[in-house]
């Protein structure tokens, strides 16, 4: 192999045949360079993904920290509405006036049923003043303990209706919204509903699509009132399923694996982890995010656990990825092929071309032989022919200087003497065409000698004459 031109902007490759080969270099190149970008444009897609992952996790982050206490002014709302409602039966004010328990259970237990089905009501309260218990419709044997939850404690304090999420004894977390109860403006006591926040991550998961579990810190509990809690909510209760957490709501009907092994080694400010596990039947990765959970009063009492399976997304992504790597390929094959039909054109067309120079190459150096031929020819020519004019010219200007030695007449001894003058002219002239052949053929020698030139202007001036006097000219 051998380049064409070294100072080409491109190296062009020729083989020993004389043939371009520089066809398989710009493929081979090419196929490089696609290469290179095709994985740099992975690498970026695969860098972006993780760049909207992540922001996609802060949104949602941030989306669970602004729903979760919108839904709870909501439902906190809307439990006031129903208290406002209660208060203005009758039959409830008359029979907890006169202190009627049975009367009263009879008379609310309907409604708290109604409650119940229709909007999740799980705690019904009738409190005296004093705040001492006088009738739980939900726990009707518990009663005459006195209510110390600050829910109840504010709304003694402010005479207003106060609400918040609050641990229960029984280890619930409840929203509680507690009015006081006033007639003719007196107050007669307060009046509270309950509802589990369980609920709430149920309109969460629909909201966000987001799955939810609930732990509380045992710390806050008492086991035995915990586990009758649950038990009377219908959850199924394990307390020794985590060392410093108890499960007490979920969305998920089965748990990832390594779960439990998550729970146990996480803190309430750790912000987001993935974890390999199988819903159902589907088995992906699973991001965790675990968000402290206070009560009203701002204590840390448990943690909310946030799941979302974002396999739909790299599906999607794998798919995106998959059809644009597709794409390009075959876009690339396409160009490939023309590219190779066209720099095979242009091989093609390059050969003949260089085809063609060497023939014309072959045939310049086949003309220049001829040439040197030719001149060597002529040259030979022309020695040969001055050689055979030189002989026969020396004999006459030998017989003429004979002559000149026998005559006596000065007219024609001046004849004779021009004669003799244009024969030695002529002589000198075929020496010098003998010469320019030994000029050409490189071996002419220079003599350097003394002259008179005044003495040769009479000879040259006299010895053109003859013939224009011979026709009357001069």
């Amino acid at each position: 192999m051998k380049l064409l031109s070294p100072n080409n902007f491109m190296m062009v490759r020729v083989d020993i045949d004389g043939k371009f080969v520089f066809r398989k270099f710009i493929v081979v190149s090419l196929l490089v360079t696609f290469t290179i970008l095709l994985g740099v444009f992975f690498l970026s897609v695969i860098w972006s993904s993780g760049e909207y992952e992540d922001l996609t996790d802060d949104k949602l982050r941030q989306s669970i920290e602004e729903l979760f206490p919108i839904l709870q002014q909501d439902e906190a709302k809307a439990l006031e509405s129903m208290l406002v409602a209660i208060i203005r039966i009758e039959e409830f004010k008359t029979q907890f006036q006169t202190k009627d328990r049975t009367g009263l259970l009879t008379e609310s237990q309907p409604v708290f049923s109604t409650l119940n089905d229709l909007y999740g009501i799980t705690h019904f309260y009738f409190t005296g003043p004093d705040r001492v218990n006088f009738l739980r419709v939900h726990q009707p044997k518990r009663f005459g303990d006195t209510i110390g939850r600050y829910t109840t404690l504010q709304a003694e304090r402010t005479g207003k209706v106060a609400s918040g999420i609050e641990l229960g004894p029984l280890g619930t977390f409840t929203l509680r919204v507690v009015m006081p109860w006033k007639v003719d403006g007196q107050l007669i006591g307060y009046i509270e509903l309950g509802k589990e926040v369980n609920h709430l991550f149920e309109k969460m998961k629909t909201s966000l699509g987001l799955d939810f579990i609930k732990v509380m810190e045992k710390k806050f509990i008492n086991r035995e009132d915990w586990e009758s809690g649950m038990a009377l909510l219908g959850y199924k209760a394990d307390w020794d399923r985590f060392e410093r957490v108890v499960l007490t709501g979920s969305t998920l009907t089965k748990f990832p694996k390594d779960f439990d092994s998550f729970i146990h080694r996480l803190g309430p400010n750790q912000p987001k982890v993935s974890i390999d596990g199988q819903v159902g039947k589907l088995a992906n990765s699973r991001h965790l995010f675990i968000l402290p959970l206070h009560d009203v009063a701002g204590q840390n009492v448990g943690k909310l656990i946030s799941i979302y399976d974002d396999s739909s997304f790299e599906a999607i992504t794998k798919r995106h990825i998959t059809t644009i790597m597709v794409t390009c390929l075959l876009v690339a094959g396409f160009l490939l092929s023309v590219l190779i039909i066209v720099l095979g054109r242009i091989e093609h067309h390059i050969q003949e071309v260089n085809l063609t120079r060497k023939h014309a190459e072959e045939d310049a150096l086949l003309a220049k032989e001829r040439a040197e031929k030719s001149d060597h020819a002529k040259s030979a020519f022309l020695a040969t022919m001055s050689h055979e004019i030189r002989t026969p010219l020396n004999s006459i200007i030998g017989l003429n200087e004979h002559l000149l030695d026998m005559e006596e007449n000065l007219e024609r001894r001046h004849y004779l003497e021009l004669a003799k003058m244009g024969g030695e002219s002529l002589l000198a002239l075929i020496n010098d065409i003998l010469d320019l052949s030994k000029i050409e053929a490189g071996q002419l020698e220079l003599e350097t000698t003394l002259f008179n030139l005044s003495s040769l202007s009479p000879q040259y001036k006299n010895s053109p004459v003859l013939k224009p006097r011979k026709k009357g000219l001069l």
